[in-house]
C-alpha cells in the first residue's frame, strides 16, 4: 500500500505550492507507523499511522439490514420512553423472557411472519436496553456489582 504525504502552502484558492511530497510503501495488511522528516516551517518530522481498511461484513452492507436496524432503534426509543430504563438485571431478564415467550407463541401458532418479525424486533430492542441500562458500557460488568 502506498501513502503519499504532501505539504502545501495552505492556500484555499487552488494555487498552492507543494513544499514537500514523498511516497512511502507500507505493508497492506498490518498497521504501520512512519516517522517522516518534514522540512516545512517549524516541523522537523511527523508520525503517521497507516492501518488496513476495515471491510464491513456483507450482512452490514445488505439493503435488508439497515431497515431492520432502524426498526430496532425505533422500538428501543419507543420502549424506553414508555417504560423508562430497566432497573435491575432481574427486570431486564424478565422483559427479555416475556418478549421471547411472545415470539414463541407466534411461532407455535404458525402466525403471520409480520407478527413474528415485530416480536423479533422487540427482542433485539430489549436486548439493547439490557446492555445499555444494566451493564457498564466500558467493561461489560453489572453496574450493581
Amino acid at each position: 500500500m502506498n501513502i503519499t504525504i504532501t505539504a502545501n502552502t495552505g492556500s484555499h484558492r487552488g494555487d498552492e505550492t507543494v513544499m514537500f511530497q514523498s511516497t512511502y510503501d507500507v505493508p497492506a495488511n498490518e498497521t504501520h507507523t512512519l516517522t517522516i522528516p518534514l522540512p516545512v516551517g517549524n516541523y522537523t518530522s511527523v508520525s503517521i499511522t497507516a492501518a488496513p481498511p476495515y471491510e464491513m461484513p456483507h450482512w452490514v452492507k445488505s439493503s435488508q439490514t439497515w431497515p431492520i436496524m432502524k426498526n430496532v432503534m425505533d422500538e428501543l426509543e419507543r420502549a424506553t420512553k414508555l417504560h423508562g430504563p430497566m432497573r435491575s438485571p432481574h427486570e431486564g431478564y424478565a422483559v427479555l423472557k416475556e418478549e421471547v415467550d411472545e415470539l414463541w407463541n407466534e411461532v407455535k401458532t404458525d402466525s403471520d411472519p409480520k407478527h413474528m418479525r415485530l416480536e423479533a424486533i422487540q427482542i433485539a430492542a430489549m436486548a439493547m436496553r439490557f446492555v445499555l441500562d444494566i451493564t457498564d458500557e466500558e467493561d461489560g460488568t453489572n453496574q450493581e456489582g
